[in-house]
């Protein structure tokens, strides 16, 4: 990302990535390496998450035959599958660094002002105190307050435009290819291997 913001010249398209540029270039407020973390950090959750999402939840659904067939008979409740598939699937796999300011509890374990604390945002969406059978892939759960988008303050500003994606997506995957199933084993769909977001290398499939 620093080398295609480096190479950037004036007068070319004019994106997000661009007027960021124009505006740190009025006020430098940020070096070229924060700017290019910022702009990368943007590219992989507008594109890259979602992107993984695709990839991982359409994995997920063709290992459910009966799941496809149900939302196929009544595409109306494709939104709340979409949820199921939101909180299931699991698309960054990576843990959040955070330090602890003053000793605490967590649960059973006791920690310590300075530790380093890792978590696992996917983990939420599996807790048992606020999913039933969590790891139960349930289409008409109801309800789903999942965390895949955050919370708050830090809630994703796209979450209604990928929702909508995703609908439109799966509605069109399952409506044009109803005979869509895995052309090989589970265990034989190759992944990226050092992505930030989990991605598929390639979904072979068959109809």
């Amino acid at each position: 990302m620093r080398e295609h913001m480096a190479a950037r010249r004036p007068g070319g398209p004019r994106g997000l990535a661009d007027r960021l540029a124009d505006l740190n270039a009025e006020h430098r407020g940020l070096t070229d390496r924060q700017l290019s973390n910022i702009v990368a950090v943007l590219f992989v959750s507008g594109y890259e998450d979602f992107a993984s999402f695709l990839g991982v939840a359409a994995f997920n659904l063709l290992q459910k035959p009966e799941v496809m067939s149900a939302v196929r008979a009544r595409p109306e409740t494709m939104p709340q599958c979409v949820e199921e598939l939101l909180r299931c699937s699991v698309v960054l796999g990576n843990a959040i660094p955070r330090f602890v300011t003053r000793d605490a509890e967590l649960g059973s374990a006791s920690v310590k002002e300075g530790d380093l604390v890792l978590l696992q945002l996917d983990a939420v969406n599996f807790d048992p105190a606020a999913f039933p059978d969590s790891e139960a892939f349930d289409p008409a759960r109801s309800p789903n307050p999942h965390l895949r988008f955050g919370y708050g303050r830090h809630h994703c500003p796209g979450a209604h435009l990928a929702r909508r994606q995703s609908d439109t997506a799966f509605r069109v995957l399952l409506d044009r290819l109803p005979g869509i199933r895995l052309a090989v084993p589970a265990a034989g769909v190759p992944w990226h291997p050092n992505r930030m977001a989990i991605m598929a290398a390639g979904i072979p499939v068959t109809w």
